[in-house]
């Protein structure tokens, strides 16, 4: 593993491990539930559920809860995934998670993506912390790209309409 990687995965991804940023499936205050969609890792077994929320008072706005039975990398990664997309306008969450998988291919983080206008301010050091660890997650450990990107299809299943999918492995 890289210094870079150790870092980021002994500091951010352990801490998303113990202390998941929207655990549990339930909701945050006054939201309407819009989706809920499953993926399976057929690879390793893991299952994770994803919720999707709209903040009455930001429509455009998202937020997301999930639950898991899988391994870390794939619980920090959505801990992480649901933070890094915290209010994010649904019009822009494909995009978001379109980059996140290239970047897992080991694509670089594109420029753009890391403004996070949208995040609020003590919730940006980890955003931009995710982002690095997916890249180096897509650099260094191409074993569990797949892992780290459970959170991520399912989200761009959910914006498809889909609600069970089977994980695709992430070369």
């Amino acid at each position: 593993m890289s210094n870079t990687l150790n870092t980021i995965y002994d500091a951010l991804l352990m801490r998303h491990i113990r202390e998941a940023y929207r655990y549990g499936l339930k909701g945050f205050g006054e939201e309407i539930n819009t989706s809920c969609i499953e993926v399976s890792n057929p690879l390793c077994g893991d299952t994770l559920t994803l919720k999707r929320w709209k903040a009455k008072e930001h429509l455009q706005g998202m937020h997301l809860s999930f639950e898991c039975e899988c391994c870390g990398i794939a619980m920090g990664s959505a801990s992480l995934m649901t933070l890094m997309m915290d209010c994010a306008p649904v019009n822009q969450a494909r995009a978001l998670a379109e980059a996140a998988l290239a970047v897992l291919r080991g694509e670089p983080v594109p420029q753009e993506i890391l403004s996070l206008s949208y995040i609020s301010e003590p919730l940006r050091e980890d955003a931009l912390g995710g982002w690095q660890l997916l890249s180096e997650i897509g650099q260094n450990l191409p074993n569990r790209r797949t892992c780290a990107s459970l959170a991520w299809q399912a989200l761009l299943a959910d914006l498809e309409g889909q609600f069970n999918i089977i994980a695709i492995e992430v070369k």
